[in-house]
């Protein structure tokens, strides 16, 4: 499992994108995963995001799109390529976690394929923080805020909400070191923070990537020398 906690995309300079003027390239920078950027015109277009020095990637994740497809580049500072690849796209989030880690990336082109209004609600990309596998056993609860109002003779009228994923994931055998650079992680962000997850990066059609609200606190649990820790995350738009 790995959590990406900095968003590089959310400092980089973008451009290209033939971006409509009501949904403009900003918006992939917003917090709302559903205030969307969009295109004008049908076909492939290119959005580009540059970084003012070199970063270090190995994954890349894109949210709440209709595109047909979408290549993910990434260039040095020669413009040159230093790898690609293409999402496999749903109607959720989409990974794509690179073979290698690359600590010379300069801009990162993402190619969008589609008809005329083709959106995208956010692109993220930096370098995964490495959790062990959870325990089998964990928890998959929805958070639902739909209000129904019933009337004393039965009549029901509802708001619906589409519910929001939860999970809750147990990690076992953590040594102080690991956890005291794992609170590191969590400290710089904080509770309430958006955050890219891959609980499985080899099999995302088990459980697909989330972009997450980081719901509380880790729980640190001694066990023997060593610590269990449980993390609590919920889907965010």
């Amino acid at each position: 499992m790995r959590v990406l906690f900095d968003n590089l995309i959310l400092d980089a300079t973008l451009s290209g994108g033939d971006a409509s003027t009501n949904y403009p390239l900003t918006n992939l920078q917003d917090a709302f995963l559903q205030k969307r950027y969009q295109t004008i015109a049908g076909g492939d277009t290119t959005v580009i995001c540059t970084f003012d020095a070199d970063v270090t990637v190995d994954v890349v994740f894109v949210g709440y799109t209709n595109a047909a497809g979408i290549t993910a580049t990434l260039k040095n500072a020669a413009a040159a390529t230093l790898d690609s690849d293409s999402f496999i796209l749903s109607n959720g989030v989409a990974a794509i976690h690179f073979a290698s880690t690359y600590t010379t990336v300069r801009s990162i082109e993402f190619t969008v394929s589609g008809g005329a209004g083709t959106y995208v609600g956010g692109f993220a990309a930096g370098e995964l923080y490495a959790l062990p596998d959870p325990i089998a056993s964990w928890e998959e609860p929805y958070t639902d805020n739909s209000t129904t109002t019933i009337s004393p003779s039965g009549q029901s009228l509802q708001n619906y909400v589409q519910p929001l994923r939860q999970y809750r994931w147990t990690f076992r055998e953590f040594t102080r070191a690991e956890i005291n650079a794992l609170r590191s992680e969590y400290q710089a962000v904080g509770s309430g923070a958006r955050v890219w997850v891959l609980p499985f990066e080899d099999n995302q059609d088990f459980v697909e990537p989330l972009y997450a609200t980081i719901l509380e606190a880790p729980r640190t649990i001694k066990n023997g020398r060593r610590y269990n820790m449980t993390l609590a995350f919920q889907e965010a738009r």
